[in-house]
């Protein structure tokens, strides 16, 4: 981690990455909630929280909610990766579908019919993780705390 030094225009740029950084999770995350079977949507959520948490951890020095929303985006990783490996995992077995004939085909179709039940469940829990995984600004009047 950058410790906060002396140089307020280091404090500053820390402040405005980590702010541009927050805007664009806080941005993902309520699409993914206003589209919670949307595959991509909980993608771009966790790809901008790992953005965010890169940020915090390299200059947390400087930002005073960094501790708190670093332990939330961590939880909110581990809660929703399930449900993303899920979904790759289902890319590619439904791929493997097409590709296949005869018993192998309706065995990967069978699969593939397990992992979509298993989605349904899995996007529900990541779905509530999202919702928790509310990040404020301090110095902001609007959101809830994480």
């Amino acid at each position: 981690m950058i410790e906060r030094g002396g140089d307020p225009e280091v404090a500053r740029w820390a402040r405005e990455l980590v702010e541009r950084r927050l805007h664009d999770f806080q941005m993902r995350r309520e699409a993914a909630l206003a589209m919670p079977h949307d595959v991509e949507a909980l993608h771009d959520v966790r790809t901008r929280a790992r953005r965010l948490r890169a940020a915090l951890e390299d200059l947390g020095g400087f930002i005073p909610e960094a501790g708190d929303w670093l332990r939330a985006l961590k939880s909110l990783g581990r809660r929703t990766g399930a449900a993303r490996d899920n979904d790759v995992l289902l890319a590619r077995v439904e791929h493997y579908v097409r590709a296949a004939r005869g018993p192998a085909r309706a065995q990967l179709e069978r699969l593939a019919q397990r992992l979509r039940h298993r989605r349904r469940r899995l996007r529900e829990r990541a779905s509530e993780a999202l919702a928790r995984c509310a990040l404020v600004d301090r110095g902001s009047a609007e959101g809830d705390q994480a």
